[in-house]
């Protein structure tokens, strides 16, 4: 009976690992202390990082957002019995972010606590968001405007912040000469582009 038991937990554990590496989100079990004691093949391959590197990390390691207080509110809800979900970015090992939504829950074992952490990445839903709300800005200055060339600067910044641009220009076609020349170009304030502008 105690060998089939045992060959029960082993099978079920083997399911469970299957189930959980052939998920598309990423998955953290962490410990009451938040330290990561399994993930599965998603999280490794988002993040860059072997099962084992991840394993005994905290999740300040790996997330680009997270301080102390936001770990502390996010623990004091979800240690209430909330199902806590939340934006934020992970950094990956080669130090690139992206944005994920994290769905993360408690849930108890005989004497011990742990948390489920779900995190999806969420990079082309943003990037859908920013176009969409490009298209709305520079539909509405363009409604708002007597010409293009009233609008121009207003469009020019406004398409840059909402597409998190660092420098963007506008080009005007010169029909007559046959050529394009640049019209305007803006940037963002710590960008020393002055060779940039010199040659446009």
């Amino acid at each position: 009976d105690w060998r089939h038991a045992e060959e029960a937990l082993r099978a079920s554990e083997a399911r469970f690992r299957t189930f959980a590496d052939h998920a598309t989100d990423a998955f953290f079990l962490h410990d009451e202390q938040l330290t990561v004691i399994d993930v599965n093949r998603q999280a490794c391959a988002s993040l860059g990082y072997r099962r084992e590197e991840l394993i005994g990390r905290d999740p300040r390691d790996f997330d680009a957002d997270l301080d102390e207080t936001s770990i502390a509110r996010l623990a004091d809800r979800v240690g209430a019995g909330e199902t806590v979900t939340f934006e934020t970015r992970h950094r990956r090992k080669d130090g690139g972010v992206f944005p994920v939504e994290i769905r993360v829950r408690q849930f108890q074992q005989g004497e011990r606590r742990f948390h489920v952490a779900l995190a999806r990445d969420i990079s082309e839903r943003k990037r859908t968001e920013k176009r969409m709300l490009a298209q709305h800005t520079v539909a509405q200055i363009l409604a708002d405007a007597a010409t293009v060339d009233d609008a121009m600067p207003r469009l020019l910044e406004a398409v840059c912040e909402c597409l998190d641009w660092d420098l963007g220009t506008f080009w005007r076609v010169d029909r007559e000469a046959g050529v394009l020349r640049c019209a305007r170009v803006w940037r963002k304030a710590f960008l020393d582009a002055a060779d940039f502008e010199t040659a446009t």
